[in-house]
């Protein structure tokens, strides 16, 4: 998932409300497989800031590793896209 817009972040905050848009945007982007470099690349930042990132959002969760961080992303946004989904069948 390539987060480029305000849309798409604003998207993701429900389900991450203790991050930043910024940290957001990175986490996707990683969980979507994307190296550091590559990240820092297309938000034109340093590979630094990328990992300073990735370092606030884990230990806001309190999690030792990316890999744990990447599970968790995509633990809740299954979660949210399945709300969102059971919402909608609900209203139909």
């Amino acid at each position: 998932m390539f987060i480029y817009d305000d849309n798409q972040t604003k998207f993701l905050m429900r389900a991450f409300h203790e991050l930043s848009a910024a940290e957001v945007r990175i986490l996707a982007m990683y969980s979507s497989g994307i190296a550091n470099k590559d990240i820092a690349v297309k938000l034109n930042i340093s590979v630094k800031t990328v990992n300073s990132h990735l370092n606030n959002a884990a230990h806001k969760y309190n999690l030792q590793s990316f890999s744990e961080l990447r599970s968790l992303f995509s633990i809740r946004l299954t979660l949210l896209t399945l709300e969102i989904r059971d919402t909608a069948l609900c209203t139909e």
